[in-house]
């Protein structure tokens, strides 16, 4: 009889690991998804910011800049995007 209640008790403290584990790897799980999507939606915005409208007006500037050499205005011209780099 000692037996059968000795068994009992560890099959119901073995569904209990095993539940507590599964509580684990599912709050494990939706953890790795939120920070994945917190860096996905970062990095988004950042592509987002070199490719919206007002780089496609800048984009000629940076290639003249670049062909005369001039630094000063290549300074100028990559700022934003250095700012957009560094949030």
């Amino acid at each position: 009889m000692s037996i059968i209640f000795i068994f009992s008790l560890f099959i119901t403290q073995q569904r209990a690991l095993d539940k507590i584990i599964q509580a684990k790897v599912e709050s494990a799980h939706l953890l790795a998804e939120n920070m994945l999507q917190q860096t996905t939606n970062r990095y988004q915005k950042r592509i987002k910011g070199f490719i919206n409208y007002k780089s496609a007006k800048t984009k000629q500037q940076f290639v003249d800049a670049f062909a005369r050499l001039d630094r000063k205005a290549l300074l100028q011209l990559t700022h934003p995007f250095l700012k957009i780099f560094k949030n």
